[in-house]
């Protein structure tokens, strides 16, 4: 009779973030290709089955002393994780995640000002040609009428007997309408 294979937890310790990884790559790769969240939903669903399945064979082919350990690993605990362990994830994780967010908000960020949210900020402000009080940090308050936003998303005010236009940051003042 064939002896079954046998596995420590110290075996699969690095399969956990092994399948993860794999699963956001697979994932990620879909969302580019799918026209529909509902598609991508369904993938969701089957990398889910997949990883149980993955488990059920880890499980059935593991020690008995270990089988409490993965099927709590395949639940998400943390049991039987030592902090060592933690910080050696958390070093793959952690990058992944920040390069997965950048990944995200890249195209915005290069986009600049050309991506149309500025036109619709502009276009949904109520201040321009507004009188409004003008309040700093330090300083006096003084009076101006709101001109606009300029194309780096600051407030463009002409205080009260200067010719010169003033572009204000929003932690630089407060704005009161008179």
């Amino acid at each position: 009779m064939p002896q079954p294979m046998r596995s420590s937890i110290e075996t699969w310790q690095g399969t956990p973030a092994c399948f993860a990884m794999a699963a956001m790559a697979f994932v990620l790769v879909v969302a580019r290709r799918v026209p529909r969240m509902s598609i991508l939903v369904i993938c969701g669903i089957m990398i889910g089955y997949i990883c149980s399945a993955v488990t059920d064979i880890v499980v059935t082919f593991a020690q008995d002393s270990n089988i409490v350990n993965l099927h709590n690993w395949s639940m998400g605990s943390f049991s039987g994780m030592t902090w060592a362990n933690v910080g050696a994830a958390a070093c793959v994780v952690l990058p992944a995640l920040a390069a997965a967010f950048l990944n995200a908000f890249w195209p915005l960020y290069r986009a600049g000002p050309r991506s149309g949210y500025l036109d619709e900020y502009r276009r949904r402000q109520a201040l321009t040609g507004q009188r409004v009080l003008v309040t700093p940090r330090r300083g006096t308050p003084r009076a101006a009428q709101v001109q606009g936003i300029d194309d780096e998303c600051k407030l463009v005010v002409r205080f009260d007997g200067e010719s010169r236009p003033a572009a204000l940051n929003s932690g630089e003042v407060s704005v009161r309408l008179l």
